[in-house]
């Protein structure tokens, strides 16, 4: 049977609707503490209507993981053979850290499904990242057999980018100068980016070719 255009649209709405809704309430409480509830009342929509777009919160996160792991492949994606280790790191770490800035709940999200058991998390994504995190070790660790960086270990550098763009989408309020604003500024989210792929080109001895002003 055929959608009708205008109904179609509508429920792609409502899905974004909560979709959007259900990133903040589990960002903040957690899966296990959030309910349906919650998140239709952000999501300004009746329970019921929630339950007619997605059977259970479990699918629901579900939905959420898959949507934000899918960006996650986009950010990945920058970070390739074909790029090199300078251009490539410094898109995968500016699109790591722009995701932080934009979607800092998602972030948090994706960060709590990697630290702990989630039911509703299926195996496949999990198996997915996995598979997706060897590989960009692999190309890591290609570039330091070949001389083209200096010797690190590529899934402990990949751990260490996380740390360092995944940070200020939990702690953004210990970096802000002025603790009263409601996030970052430009400037700051400016200075972070410049500053981090500082590190991963000292880290990596990249640093000489192509410096930035808080290289030098």
């Amino acid at each position: 049977m055929t959608v009708p255009p205008r109904q179609g649209r509508v429920r792609k709405d409502r899905q974004e609707r909560i979709l959007k809704a259900a990133e903040s309430v589990f960002a903040s409480e957690g899966f296990e503490r959030a309910s349906v509830a919650s998140i239709a009342e952000k999501a300004k929509l009746p329970k019921a209507n929630l339950f007619y777009y997605f059977s259970s919160k479990e699918e629901l996160y579900q939905s959420l993981i898959n949507e934000i792991f899918r960006d996650c492949q986009q950010i990945f994606a920058a970070f390739s053979a074909e790029a090199g280790p300078r251009v490539g790191i410094e898109r995968f770490l500016r699109d790591s850290l722009h995701f932080c800035r934009h979607r800092p709940d998602a972030a948090r999200i994706f960060g709590e499904m990697t630290i702990r058991a989630v039911p509703a998390v299926g195996s496949e994504v999990l198996e997915a990242l996995r598979r997706m995190m060897a590989d960009k070790a692999q190309l890591i660790d290609a570039w330091v057999a070949k001389g083209t960086v200096c010797p690190v270990d590529g899934r402990h550098l990949l751990a260490a980018f996380w740390a360092m763009t995944q940070y200020y989408a939990v702690f953004d309020q210990q970096m802000r100068r002025d603790p009263q604003k409601n996030g970052l500024s430009d400037d700051e989210w400016n200075f972070i980016e410049n500053q981090v792929i500082c590190y991963a080109w000292r880290i990596l001895g990249l640093d000489a070719e192509v410096r930035t002003e808080c290289c030098a």
